[in-house]
């Protein structure tokens, strides 16, 4: 039960970072407060697209939490096979 609690606290920090980082991405592109081309201009870029990513395999990782072996392996192979194709920009262009 504990490691039950612990991936919900992990969810909510993430889920609320994110919020965070989005109202910050919306509020820069009407207020204009980060100039384009500063490092945290694309840090909140780089957040904006990979945070989506990274909540989805948080809680596909929390439902199999305290499943079987096989389970946790398999999603486990699922996110890596996405965060290794993610990184090939060609592919993703495609998808899209």
């Amino acid at each position: 039960m504990e490691s039950k609690n612990f991936m919900k606290v992990l969810l909510g920090i993430c889920a609320t970072a994110f919020a965070a980082v989005y109202l910050v991405y919306i509020t820069n592109t009407i207020f204009g407060y980060i100039p384009v081309g500063n490092f945290f201009h694309s840090l909140i870029g780089e957040l904006i697209y990979y945070g989506p990513l990274s909540l989805c395999a948080l809680c596909s990782i929390s439902l199999v939490w305290n499943k079987g072996l096989i389970w946790k392996i398999v999603v486990i192979a699922i996110w890596a096979v996405i965060i290794i194709f993610s990184f090939f920009p060609s592919l993703f262009a495609q998808i899209i």
